[in-house]
């Protein structure tokens, strides 16, 4: 009896750790999430009482508006979300907020069909039920009331031109966009101007780590950046421009303009960090004199003036 007892134990043991592994191998990769009707019907997957579910109960209400969820899972404990974490920094009224960009990375856990994703803002694990998952296809259930349906996606980057500085202009609207202008180039030089609803005012220089604009060259090559139309715009008013720029050998070779977030969505998820880049640097002052003027800096003003 004791051995029976004990045999029992390991094979629960062991079918647990089977069922966490094989989510945790098809999990995986980029997901993006979709429309039901995109996904189609749904295999699910959930060791937990799959009776709990039907067709039937997923009809749940409408959404609120928000940006679709796009997750990118690279290892075991490293989860990408694509729209990033932003923390309030400044005061409570609307015009004093300030935001700190916390990164896009974060960490999570499988437990059997749970899923939790850690929210560096609040720095509490948000939770899901992994309903259906498998090569291909993703199907979340968030607080049993919102059900989020994912598909697979690669990426084959057929664009290999690259650039060797980037410049990124934004305007400000009407309400606490950030109103600023960077200049980063590859050879780890980055200058920012700060004009309105940053958490830093002012001109400054500071240097980073060369290696990170190869990351850099590949989240815009995800986007294939040199096949973007020049110009996106919303068909409102009052949002905020846009003004992304590309540099090789000190020659512009692109130009693309964004007014309220129209440009594709991996344009987006690759520009929005550098306009929070300045954040993660050591700042420095920037009094220009005849001395400083190098090469960045008057690239830096041409293009500052050549746009606003």
């Amino acid at each position: 009896m004791k051995k029976l007892f004990i045999l029992s134990f390991f094979t629960i043991i062991s079918c647990k750790e089977e069922i966490n592994y094989h989510y945790q191998d098809k999990i995986i990769g980029n997901w993006t999430e979709i429309e039901k009707e995109e996904f189609g019907p749904i295999k699910i997957t959930s060791n937990n009482k799959k009776e709990d579910f039907s067709e039937s109960s997923l009809e749940l209400k409408p959404k609120p508006p928000r940006h679709k969820y796009d997750f990118s899972f690279h290892t075991k404990s490293e989860i990408i979300n694509r729209e990033g974490f932003f923390k309030n920094v400044g005061g409570k009224d609307f015009d004093d907020r300030r935001f700190l960009f916390l990164g896009t990375k974060t960490k999570y856990i499988i437990d059997s069909d749970s899923l939790k994703i850690l929210d560096k803002v609040s720095n509490q694990y948000d939770k899901y039920r992994i309903l259906s998952l498998d090569k291909y296809k993703l199907c979340l259930i968030k607080d049993r009331n919102d059900t989020l349906y994912f598909k697979k996606r690669s990426y084959n980057i057929k664009c290999k031109d690259t650039f060797d500085k980037i410049f990124i202009q934004s305007s400000g609207c009407y309400g606490i966009c950030p109103i600023s202008s960077t200049l980063i180039d590859k050879n780890g030089q980055v200058i920012f101007e700060g004009i309105e609803f940053n958490t830093r005012k002012g001109l400054y220089t500071s240097k980073f780590n060369p290696t990170e604009f190869q990351e850099i060259i590949t989240s815009f090559q995800k986007a294939n950046w040199v096949h973007l139309e020049n110009s996106y715009k919303a068909n409102h008013t009052d949002d905020e421009l846009l003004i992304i720029i590309f540099i090789r050998n000190n020659k512009i070779i692109k130009t693309v303009t964004d007014y309220g977030r129209q440009s594709p969505e991996e344009f987006v998820w690759a520009y929005q960090p550098l306009r929070f880049f300045y954040q993660k640097l050591k700042l420095t002052h920037l009094c220009l004199t005849r001395d400083n003027l190098d090469e960045n800096t008057k690239l830096f003003l041409k293009l500052k003036q050549k746009n606003f």
